[in-house]
């Protein structure tokens, strides 16, 4: 993978890469080429994603914010390092001081 920068990834987490996160991150990039091809929002999903009762609600919330914010994660959490930015009857958008490390889905803007 040619934007694969192994120092920094070393550096980052104290290893290299696996070969199942490189064709991640190859799809992921793949993904947001189709983004910029198609100039529309998009949703990307792992296939590790579970799909909540309130998805529907999380999509309606990230077409109100889509203008302001390039990326807009769509999961649950679990770190305590966030700050509330704006929400949307039950949605509430947040800001991480901490970006957790793991995304399984997410909506990302042209």
């Amino acid at each position: 993978m040619q934007s694969y920068d192994e120092n920094g990834f070393i550096r980052h987490r104290g290893r290299k890469a696996l070969a199942g996160e490189l064709g991640r991150y190859a799809s992921h990039i793949l993904a947001w080429q189709q983004v910029i091809k198609l100039d529309q929002p998009v949703v990307v999903l792992e296939d590790d994603f579970i799909l909540r009762y309130d998805f529907c609600a999380l999509i309606e919330a990230a077409e109100l914010w889509k203008n302001k914010h390039h990326s807009i994660r769509l999961e649950p959490w679990k770190t305590k390092l966030f700050y509330s930015v704006v929400q949307q009857n039950e949605v509430k958008l947040v800001k991480f001081l901490k970006v957790p490390q793991c995304i399984t889905c997410y909506f990302i803007m042209p």
